[in-house]
């Protein structure tokens, strides 16, 4: 998406010369905020690599000082942005669900959470070719890019013919859209609107100099595809949609879309509260992995998409329910057994019923059960925390951190004992915990007395938000590093371009630099795409 620069300020800071003089990676604008919240500078780097620096401004001054208004962004931000600068940046945070706009205060508020979820668009777009098709990853990759979009503008822009050699009907695409629509991978967005009060409209028309038509009509940030006409409808689209019946109800020709990022949050959590079971007890039961990811996709087609349960609770299923949702493999494997698959299935559902640490699922009756999300989520949490903590200060301290989770609060001595470890080591390797925030030291007094006193460890109260700080600054880290290289190998992935164009620049020792750089890139991307599966496992994944 093309993005608004900001003019270059006359005098720069202290922070730009030493940048230019050492010859760092500038990564943050010079009128940024500083948040040392590892969140917040990670969703801030999110919008800034998706959009440019100038809507990385705004959103920054929006989540330092709260919600603003229009003038109030203006004050903040002048002379270094101007009128049409901000409102642009606005309109495309927006455009990307970034911002809310209040119409009865007109205010504007940044949302982390959705800044957050940038870098889970490639997992969005995986998923989509795996359960669905290429098409509808295409028609996703498209509104992601443009953060909303009209049913015909989607459908015109996804089946245009591209420079590439990729050309998709306009029927594929019509099918593709409608089951992203059915399953519930693409809901319903309101237009945006942005009315200002006659005050605000006045100021921004004198910054603005703009006079020729009102600021308050709807501003598309990017074209889709470039027209002569002033007002473009592919009518062709526009029959086949009005042509069928479900397709007119369904996919309604001026209906704004965006896309579902809740539902492949829960999508995701299936399959990775899926392998888990598997992992865990795939020895007693085979294919229970499979059972549980099918029962929670039932739940996730019951929660987002136009099926309806008799059921009051979304939550419980019978083996005929998840049926639909398992793997063909699977079911061959039990159509194979004596008795059928739906007994099979249901004697296996009961038996990973009584399977503890964790509880998997839940009887209710004797074919009604119920995932126990809870008890894997928590259980999950623990063993990813576990790992934290084992990569980053030992074994020891990991086996310490267990002890201490089930026992509570012990002295050091006690600690040693259970940990099988000498009381000196021990000791040190709670000192070091302890400064990493992941323990809480108290002292007991029994007398006045100094000697009488005993202090006594525990698992510290913010074990679980030092964690997934800790991870998201890592991920930040390895994002800024990630950034470093490309700018640093620039030459290189230039060199590689016009070696495909040309023989010409077609050398051993380039060709050796270039894959060295590419190996390096991917360790980098896989070291990313680690870090952020674990920060949305300890913290967007739902535990119900």
């Amino acid at each position: 998406m093309n993005s608004t620069s900001i003019a270059p300020s006359s005098s720069p800071s202290t922070v730009q010369k030493q940048a230019a003089a050492l010859g760092a990676l500038v990564h943050r604008s010079a009128w940024a905020t500083s948040n040392p919240n590892p969140l917040t500078r990670l969703a801030l780097h999110n919008v800034r690599s998706a959009f440019g620096e100038c809507v990385e401004v705004v959103a920054d001054i929006l989540q330092a000082k709260g919600g603003r208004t229009l003038r109030q962004l203006l004050l903040l931000l002048k002379p270094e942005m101007d009128a049409s600068t901000v409102r642009a940046a606005l309109l495309v945070l927006m455009q990307h669900s970034l911002v809310s706009f209040q119409p009865s205060t007109n205010i504007y508020n940044f949302h982390l959470e959705a800044a957050l979820r940038i870098l889970r668009w490639p997992r969005y777009l995986e998923c989509t070719k795996k359960f669905v098709d290429e098409t509808a990853a295409w028609v996703l990759e498209s509104l992601m890019l443009q953060g909303r979009w009209r049913t015909v503008d989607l459908l015109t822009h996804v089946s245009a013919p591209k420079k590439s050699d990729r050309y998709t009907s306009r029927e594929q695409v019509l099918q593709a859209l409608y089951k992203l629509v059915q399953m519930g991978c693409v809901i319903p967005a309101k237009p945006l609107a942005s009315p200002l009060d006659e005050e605000e409209e006045q100021e921004l028309i004198v910054d603005c100099k703009v006079t020729e038509e009102p600021l308050t009509k709807r501003v598309k940030i990017e074209e889709p595809f470039s027209t002569n006409e002033e007002n473009y409808e592919d009518f062709t689209i526009i029959a086949l949609l009005e042509g069928s019946a479900h397709y007119k109800a369904t996919l309604p020709v001026d209906t704004v879309w965006k896309v579902n990022a809740a539902y492949f949050h829960d999508r995701l959590r299936a399959n990775t509260l899926g392998k888990l079971v598997h992992e865990r007890f795939g020895g007693k039961i085979p294919s229970c992995g499979s059972f549980v990811q099918a029962a929670l996709l039932h739940r996730l087609t019951l929660k987002h998409g136009k099926q309806h349960s008799e059921r009051i609770d979304a939550s419980l299923f019978t083996p005929q329910d998840v049926i639909q949702h398992m793997p063909k493999p699977v079911l061959q494997t039990l159509e194979k057994r004596s008795g059928g698959v739906l007994n099979n299935l249901t004697l296996s559902l009961q038996e990973l019923s009584r399977l503890q640490h964790p509880t998997v699922l839940r009887l209710h009756a004797d074919d009604l059960f119920e995932v126990d999300i809870t008890s894997l989520m928590e259980y999950l949490h623990k063993r990813m925390a576990h790992k934290i903590v084992c990569d980053r200060s030992g074994e020891t301290a990991g086996r310490i951190l267990s002890i201490l989770s089930v026992l509570g609060s012990l002295e050091s001595d006690k600690i040693a004992q259970h940990a099988m470890v000498p009381v000196k080591d021990t000791r040190e390797i709670l000192h070091r915990m302890y400064r990493q925030n992941y323990l809480e030291l108290m002292t007991l007094n029994r007398s006045a007395s100094t000697s009488m006193q005993h202090y006594v460890w525990s698992v510290s109260e913010q074990f679980s938000q030092v964690i997934v700080r800790d991870t998201a600054h890592a991920l930040y880290n390895l994002r800024l590093r990630r950034q470093r290289q490309v700018q640093v190998g620039k030459e290189w992935i230039e060199r590689a371009q016009r070696a495909a164009v040309t023989e010409e620049n077609d050398h051993e020792t380039d060709r050796v630099n270039y894959q060295k750089f590419c190996v390096g890139l991917e360790r980098l991307d896989h070291a990313v795409l680690q870090l952020d599966e674990m920060l949305m496992v300890l913290r967007d994944f739902q535990l119900r």
